[in-house]
């Protein structure tokens, strides 16, 4: 778990001791912002990428557009359904700041929120992949590589985890790596690991109770439901704490059959189910007269 320390921040990960990875120690780690010793590095990489990216033959991001074009992977069609999304889930992030409207509308909106931005991810899903292999993109990965090379250290003694980046590029202790990285990233970019609870629709339906803090759907009085509002319980249903469901286990609502002739109770083998014998009534204690004293 990581916490924050002025420009620092602190994780827990496993560090192997073998190359089968089969014994490991845990090590506290410490990320710090990058130096300007450790940009000026960086883009040393950046430069050497971009120039050997562009001599493999990759192309450059500007004209990325053309290229996919060209191998009809976007198109004008796809331009305009990009821009429409984008127009639509504005139009609808207005009427939820502008209100006045009835809750159930309000919540409907917010809903349609969520799948236009869906489709529109979606829609810029390749153009976001292939971003990455245009020589900007080599580069950029590259550099960002470089910088977690020199600022992942140990919190012991502050010496750097990894010897130089060619280091950082062997190794096979992808826990740090995996974990370094994601920190530099929010620390450098300002992205929250609860990005998808700052999205506007999700703040809504959280502020009016119509989602819990892990986006589950949920009416007014926090009870699990679905899209349409029908209760989860109501289906069988269950939903886990990622927010997935989960059929409900069943109970035991068997009842004994009755014998036709002889009205004794048969349980799920078709033994006679004992009945249980009542208790013996226990008879009053007879009360002791109280003697008089005539005084």
């Amino acid at each position: 778990m990581s916490e924050e320390v002025k420009n620092t921040r602190q994780f827990t990960a496993r560090v192997y001791k073998d190359e089968e990875r089969t014994e490991f120690d845990e090590h506290e780690f410490v990320v710090s912002q990058p130096s300007l010793d450790d940009h000026n590095e960086a883009t040393k990489v950046y430069n050497r990428t971009f120039r050997a990216a562009l001599e493999s033959g990759a192309i450059l991001r500007a004209s990325l557009t053309d290229y996919m074009q060209e191998q009809n992977l976007w198109s004008e069609q796809k331009e305009l359904e990009y821009a429409k999304l984008q127009i639509d889930i504005l139009q609808r992030q207005e009427s939820l700041e502008k209100g006045g409207i009835k809750l159930s509308e309000a919540r409907a909106v917010a809903l349609e929120m969520g799948d236009l931005r869906a489709d529109l991810r979606d829609l810029i899903s390749d153009r976001t992949s292939l971003d990455t292999n245009t020589a900007e993109g080599q580069a950029d990965n590259e550099k960002f590589n470089c910088l977690v090379s020199r600022c992942v250290v140990y919190k012991s003694d502050g010496k750097r985890f990894y010897k130089d980046y060619q280091d950082f590029k062997g190794s096979n202790d992808f826990e740090v790596s995996l974990k370094g990285a994601k920190i530099l990233a929010n620390m450098m970019y300002g992205l929250d690991d609860n990005f998808e609870k700052t999205l506007p629709e999700n703040e809504f339906l959280i502020k009016y109770n119509l989602a819990d803090e892990n986006l589950r759907l949920i009416d007014r009085q926090g009870r699990f439901v679905t899209r349409d509002g029908e209760l989860i319980e109501n289906l069988g249903l269950v939903v886990d704490d990622e927010g997935n469901l989960q059929e409900a286990e069943k109970k035991d609502e068997f009842s004994p059959f009755i014998d036709d002739d002889t009205g004794d109770l048969l349980d799920k083998n078709g033994k006679v189910v004992e009945a249980e014998k009542p208790k013996p009534k226990r008879k009053p204690r007879a009360k002791k007269a109280q003697s008089t004293v005539e005084a």
